[in-house]
């Protein structure tokens, strides 16, 4: 059971990282278009 916990919540941390560098690359085009105006 702790097993699964474990694996559970290393997915949820695993698709959180992912979005969370989504969402900075999306920032990232979002300063550099702000730069290019």
């Amino acid at each position: 059971m702790v097993v699964v916990d474990f694996a559970f919540a290393k997915a949820i941390y695993l698709k959180s990282l992912r979005e969370f560098k989504l969402s900075e690359s999306q920032f990232k085009q979002l300063n550099n278009r702000v730069v290019s105006f």
